[in-house]
């Protein structure tokens, strides 16, 4: 029989129901507490941190007060206080001192304040006075303007007697209580940061900081981010641990600075899951389909480009500069992957007359292992069979010649006289400077020049006689200047060469080898060439080197203007399955072994050191689709400057930009040349064009470039007249007449701030700085007082102490240096 509804018994769901309210209370707290909010205990954590720091700092405090040094000096001054009390009570100065307390209490308030008081009402009514004379200009008006005038002029004089006699009797009272205040000072060196110590933590423990998530909504980047809540101290002075999540952010003076949390928030740079803080690892971004993990460490980086059009030379943006310049101007990426915004680069000579430069041997040589032959060699491994290597090196020499009869330079039998005039001119012309010797040399950074160790037996006599002639006729974008040599001169280089730069194991092997010089004489063989035409053609040989019929051929490689922005699962791990499937494991695999994920894959092999693979996944990484608002957006400063006419002619042909920069454009090995024409007198400048002199011991120096005189006229003409700086030009009076006192002043100015220690001048002094024998026929006189003002933003090394010099021992010291020449005055020396 069916129970009526009055009858039945819900116990049971009560009981069910109220369990389950039970366990997902229960659940809650526990997750709210400890599971799914992880920054609540960063936060006590981080708090709990500051107060043990806090109270560490107060107990070393109390230690160092505490010591027997300290206490020792602490109970000394106090004693002296303490006598220094006594004799001011002793002395009757006590009484004195009261009445003077006194007496200054009842002139300010009886004299000084009704006075003041006065004075204020009455300038009150000269304004008002004033106002009605400009209204109504009557003579009534304008009497009583000038009477309340004179009035205001008596009370002020009246004022400000009655403070003088104030400050006088203030200064009395000082007077009695100066040693006093003074021990009280000392006294108070001790005690206050202990002090200081504890107050903060009196603050901190009264103040505790609540719990709670804090968020940055930065609406113009559509991006809200959470970070905070766990890092609460990336914006501190200090570490509070030196572990993150509590440690400050690095380089805060660099990049919180110039990029405040408020504005960018944190994932626009360092990428992650900023809205997430239930774990770190969603934080962070390391889960399955969340494309934008945490940049680690350097990595962050690669978000540099999304702002700044131009990353050279950015601070804090060394990584990505890096793996620029590896992509686009050291390993020439560029030549086989297109990626907007970078130009394409072909860092290889051209090859269509390689068959009349290097001899076949030694080509195959070269394309069996370019590192076998030369470890730092920018050209990759492409992994060729012996059959490519025959055929590629066929198809290369039958561009300029049909037979493999090249000999090479090498040649022991050289006059004793002809070497040691070639050597003069390979001294002369600083070879060194570019052209390392078993990989020592080399200075000039970013020039890749070949290495000269054994270059005798891989080039032949005439090439060399032709690519010292001019290079630029042989390979237009080379960076080596054209120095003007005779013909009887590079003979002499050429010959020096030939014996000096020799590999004579490779010598004595080919002079055992027999049939070497028959094999040598072949003629090339068509069809293997046209077979090594279709190998250049397949690896894309042309993307680096000038190649004859290759001019209208595409880029072989993938384009990777959205590389970085590529989801995992298009990523083609192929064979390879013992790594994990994610981006930046294929990209370190890929670069480490390009053919390793299936056959058929035709990306050589680069040897790439730690460095260069971080800076490459860097820059790979920075490659994404992502956008930012115009307002983020930071513009190159630099606008390409181009020296034109005669000038920009021997500028490009002596590729002076390799080495100096001027204005925007060109190197930093030698000095800038922005206001080389505020710097240097005409006279000395044409002397140094015509013959380098050493100015700089310790550094390398400028090559000799056998100018014409019409071409030194060229070039000091433009250097003096465009090449100023008027802030330097405007400094006249360093050229007016002077005495001979201020010479011998300035140069005791010179011993007393020890200047030698770096400078030498005749044969005194050090070498660290340049020479400054004959420095006054060299630097003009204003620019040498400018530099002395300012050596960090005037000088040409950046490394010139700044002594914070007074004006005139400045002008004494430029007296001084100005008078340095070849011929001086005698107590100069």
């Amino acid at each position: 029989m069916r129970k009526k509804e009055e009858e039945k018994s819900y116990a049971f769901l009560f009981i069910l129901a109220s369990l389950m309210i039970l366990g997902t209370f229960t659940w809650v707290i526990l997750d709210e507490v400890f599971a799914g909010r992880p920054w609540k205990q960063q936060q006590r954590k981080y708090y709990s941190l500051l107060m043990d720091n806090a109270r560490k700092e107060i107990e070393e405090a109390k230690a160092e007060f505490n010591s027997p040094e300290v206490q020792e000096k602490y109970n000394a001054v106090r004693d002296k206080l303490e006598k220094a009390n006594e004799k001011f009570k002793k002395s009757g100065g006590q009484e004195e001192y009261d009445k003077l307390q006194a007496e200054i209490q009842y002139i300010s308030q009886k004299k000084l304040s009704p006075l003041q008081m006065k004075l204020t009402d009455v300038r009150n009514r000269v304004l008002e006075e004033e106002y009605l004379y400009t209204k109504y200009q009557t003579e009534d008006v304008r009497k009583r303007r000038d009477e309340l005038r004179d009035e205001s002029n008596i009370l002020l004089e009246d004022v400000n007697k009655i403070k003088g006699e104030l400050a006088e009797k203030q200064k009395r009272i000082l007077s009695f209580t100066t040693e006093i205040d003074k021990y009280k000072k000392e006294l108070e060196t001790f005690i206050s940061p202990l002090k200081k110590l504890q107050d903060r933590f009196e603050a901190l423990r009264k103040k505790r900081p609540s719990i709670q998530v804090s968020q940055l909504n930065i609406e113009d980047l559509k991006r809200v981010d959470r970070c905070i809540s766990c890092h609460v101290n990336i914006e501190g002075t200090k570490d509070v641990l030196n572990e993150q999540p509590f440690n400050t952010h690095p380089g805060s003076y660099l990049f919180l600075k110039n990029h405040p949390v408020k504005r960018f928030g944190c994932s626009v740079c360092h990428e992650g899951q900023g809205r997430a803080t239930t774990s770190m690892e969603e934080a962070h971004g390391n889960v399955e389909y969340w494309l934008d993990p945490l940049h680690k460490g350097r990595l962050v980086q690669s978000s540099c480009i999304m702002c700044h059009e131009n990353v050279y030379e950015l601070p804090g943006a060394s990584l990505i500069e890096a793996g620029l310049r590896l992509f686009s101007e050291e390993r020439g990426c560029t030549g086989c992957h297109d990626v907007d915004g970078i130009p394409t680069v072909k860092i290889g000579p051209p090859l269509t007359h390689v068959g009349e430069k290097v001899s076949y041997k030694w080509l195959k040589k070269w394309l069996k292992g370019p590192y076998d032959y030369y470890e730092k060699a920018r050209m990759p491994n492409f992994m060729l069979s012996d059959e490519e290597i025959g055929n590629i090196a066929d198809f290369l020499v039958s561009l300029s010649t049909s037979k493999k009869d090249l000999v090479v330079a090498a040649n022991p039998d050289v006059d004793e006289d002809v070497y040691e005039r070639g050597m003069a001119i390979y001294n002369q012309s600083r070879c060194v400077i570019c052209h390392p010797r078993d990989g020592k040399g080399g200075a000039v950074k970013y020039v890749y020049a070949a290495d000269h160790a054994n270059i005798a037996n891989k080039v032949s006599k005439e090439w060399l006689f032709r690519w010292m002639k001019n290079p630029k006729a042989y390979f237009p974008g080379t960076k080596m200047p054209h120095f003007r040599l005779t013909d009887k001169e590079i003979e002499d280089l050429v010959a020096f060469m030939s014996v000096e730069f020799i590999d004579w194991n490779a010598i004595d092997e080919e002079e055992e080898s027999e049939g070497a010089e028959a094999a040598f004489k072949e003629e090339i063989d068509p069809v293997s060439a046209e077979t090594g035409r279709e190998l250049v053609k397949k690896y894309g040989c042309f993307g680096c080197h000038d190649i004859k019929g290759f001019e209208k051929e595409s880029k072989i490689g993938a384009e990777l203007t959205a590389f970085g922005s590529k989801s995992v699962e298009f990523l083609d791990f192929g064979v390879v399955h013992d790594i994990d499937k994610t981006w930046l494991n294929w990209i370190v695999a890929k670069l480490k072994n390009p053919r390793q994920f299936r056959e058929g894959l035709k990306m050589p092999k680069f040897f790439f050191t730690d460095d260069d693979f971080e800076a490459l996944v860097c820059l790979l990484g920075s490659f994404n689709e992502k956008s930012i608002p115009v307002e983020y957006f930071v513009k190159s400063t630099t606008v390409g400057y181009e020296p034109q006419g005669e000038f920009g002619e021997l500028v490009r042909d002596l590729n002076c930009l390799v080495c100096h920069r001027i204005k925007d454009n060109g190197g930093s090995f030698a000095p800038e040349l922005t206001y080389e024409g505020s710097r240097v007198t005409k006279e000395w400048l044409e002397n140094f064009l015509k013959t380098p002199d050493i100015l700089r011991p310790l550094l390398q120096q400028m090559p000799k470039f056998n100018l014409t005189d019409k071409e030194v006229e060229i070039i000091a003409d433009y250097i003096k007249l465009a090449l100023v700086d008027d802030k330097v030009s405007a400094k006249s009076d360093m050229s007016k007449p002077f005495l001979l006192q201020d010479v011998k002043e300035g140069k005791e100015i010179y011993r007393e701030k020890g200047c030698k220690v770096c400078h030498q001048i005749g044969l005194e002094g050090g070498a660290v700085g340049p020479n400054l024998s004959a420095v006054g026929e060299r630097l003009t006189p204003n620019y040498i007082y400018m530099h002395l003002k300012d050596p960090q933003k005037w000088g040409a090394s950046k490394v010139a102490p700044n002594y914070g010099l007074e004006d005139q021992e400045i002008t004494l010291l430029t007296r001084y240096l100005s008078e340095l020449r070849t011929k001086k005055l005698s107590f100069l020396s």
